[in-house]
């Protein structure tokens, strides 16, 4: 038992070394979470801006904005 014990804490520091890796197990899921949170919590709607350049096609940049329109 003395063993496992010793083997999962020297696993332990090892990952607690590596400061990358804790910031990708522990703390981005948790900055992640948040900003989802705030995105999605408790609001009714939603709403996005959307912005585009036309550089090219009228026709074209008049059915994507009658498509996200009716979004």
């Amino acid at each position: 038992m003395r063993a496992v014990v010793e083997l999962a804490r020297t696993g332990v520091r090892a990952f607690l070394r590596d400061r990358g890796a804790v910031f990708w197990q522990v703390a981005f899921p948790l900055i992640l979470m948040g900003l989802i949170g705030l995105a999605f919590g408790r609001q009714d709607t939603f709403t996005l801006s959307v912005s585009w350049v036309d550089e090219g096609n009228p026709q074209v940049a008049r059915t994507l904005e009658t498509g996200l329109r009716s979004v």
